[in-house]
């Protein structure tokens, strides 16, 4: 039997478990439509990594989101590069 959404690899890409992504990250069908976000939150993954790929540091971060884990962050920031890692070795 094959979990559908359990993590796997395979020689060019390592995809996430498609439930709990992270320790501090949740993927719902029903919520955000299904986006990955932070868990008991409503902040996408999305705009964070976008947030960090303009520039804003970890304490900039933390500051706009005092509320979240800083870890929470950075796992935000891995799962996103690591989805699009994927997205570029499949291209």
């Amino acid at each position: 039997m094959f979990d559908l959404i359990a993590p796997f690899q395979t020689p060019v890409s390592r995809a996430p478990d498609l439930a709990k992504p992270r320790p501090h990250l949740r993927i719902v069908p029903g919520k955000l439509s299904g986006s990955p976000h932070i868990a008991h939150t409503r902040i996408e993954t999305l705009a964070i990594v976008a947030l960090a790929d303009r520039g804003f540091e970890s304490t900039k971060l933390e500051r706009l989101y005092p509320t979240v884990q800083p870890v929470a962050l950075i796992e935000a920031v891995d799962l996103e590069r690591q989805l699009n890692q994927n997205l570029r070795a499949a291209a």
